[in-house]
């Protein structure tokens, strides 16, 4: 794939595994629950902006250097403390999620504009070099997984693929149905829904489907895994939870609307919002509410989820500080754009992102 006429190059000091916030959601099981306390005050350290507009994920980071990606083909690296440049990759295409960090490596997915295909990029940010271009047959439009010897992840098209850290493929397993949710991974075993309402687990190590059910009509949102569960919400508005063993249906919950949000789960409860604005606490073991708060927006973006508040992004060009306890919304602030990534908490810093490609780092202030 060809760059654009500007440098295209991150080549940045690191260690190898260097305080990294690696990924989507931290961990292949997706954990949006931080066990800290924190301020509903928040003071602006820095802000850039980026070319185009953030794909609805996160950031990633080392220990120094903030990472982000848009939907012009773009990887933007810039210094965790000042908000400075330090790196930009270009390329002629779309990147639809996060990259992931592996060591000194940046793994993302580029999808041609006007072709079904892609290509898996495997960049050394150290010595500013493309390590592997890896072809793929169809769109790669959500979230990497990174596996102890590979990545792994679902094509548009409903196709399983894996590759090694040493740029071979290992399987390509077609499930013949198209997909659109982000993928979560557990144990070695891959946990998807399609566009068909199935629900798919899939053997990462033998590149098998170990079960394959259906519960709704579409799922189009993501996955999360927590204490043997999987959390999913349907395009028909149920939060599935299903054993993760099995795929026996634990419980399921009716919120009247659409869901595309990955749902949080922290250490016993679920939250996730619709796109009517509603904001559901569950009991994640048996579904019981714990609250709903109506926030009157749209919100389809993952929150954090801290000890005392949810720091949740909503469509509707703001940012709601929820109380854990009771829902209440203690603060809300307002952006300049519809948000589009979800907040991370890494080195007390908060960062987010909404449309006109701003990110911003805020540090907490406690009185």
């Amino acid at each position: 794939m060809a760059s654009g006429c500007r440098q295209s190059l991150i080549q940045i000091e690191a260690r190898r595994d260097d305080g990294q916030f690696p990924m989507f959601g931290f961990s292949t099981s997706r954990q949006f629950y931080f066990p800290v306390e924190v301020s509903d005050s928040i003071i602006l350290r820095w802000q850039n902006t980026i070319n185009g507009t953030f794909p609805f994920s996160s950031v990633v980071l080392t220990d120094k250097f903030v990472f982000t990606s848009d939907l012009s083909g773009r990887i933007y690296c810039f210094n965790i403390d000042t908000g400075k440049e330090a790196g930009l990759l270009r390329n002629k295409g779309v990147i639809n999620s996060a990259p992931i960090l592996h060591r000194m490596w940046l793994i993302y997915a580029l999808t041609e504009i006007n072709d079904n295909n892609s290509f898996i990029h495997f960049y050394d940010f150290v010595n500013g070099r493309l390590v592997f271009e890896l072809p793929v047959k169809g769109k790669v439009l959500s979230d990497l997984i990174k596996l102890n010897d590979g990545i792994i992840f679902t094509t548009e098209n409903g196709t399983v693929i894996k590759y090694n850290f040493a740029g071979g493929k290992e399987y390509e397993i077609e499930t013949n149905v198209f997909t659109h949710t982000s993928t979560a991974l557990k144990d070695n075993k891959l946990i998807f829904g399609n566009d068909a309402g199935e629900i798919i687990a899939f053997d990462a190590a033998k590149a098998a489907i170990i079960y394959r059910k259906k519960f709704a009509d579409t799922f189009s949102g993501g996955i999360t895994i927590s204490e043997n569960r999987i959390f999913t919400g349907s395009d028909n508005g149920f939060v599935y939870v299903l054993d993760f063993n099995t795929g026996e249906l634990l419980w399921e919950f009716n919120t009247g609307s659409k869901i595309l949000m990955t749902p949080a789960v922290s250490t016993d409860k679920i939250f996730f919002g619709n796109l009517k604005g509603e904001f559901f606490s569950l009991n994640k073991f048996n579904g019981e509410m714990n609250w709903k708060t109506e926030t009157k927006g749209l919100l389809n973006v993952s929150p954090l989820i801290t000890k005392n508040f949810i720091i949740l992004p909503d469509h509707n060009l703001k940012l709601h500080f929820i109380d854990a306890k009771n829902g209440n919304i203690a603060k809300t602030m307002l952006l300049e754009g519809r948000a589009r990534l979800t907040p991370v908490f890494h080195k007390d810093l908060l960062f987010i992102g909404f449309d006109r490609g701003i990110l911003q780092a805020y540090e907490f202030y406690y009185d």
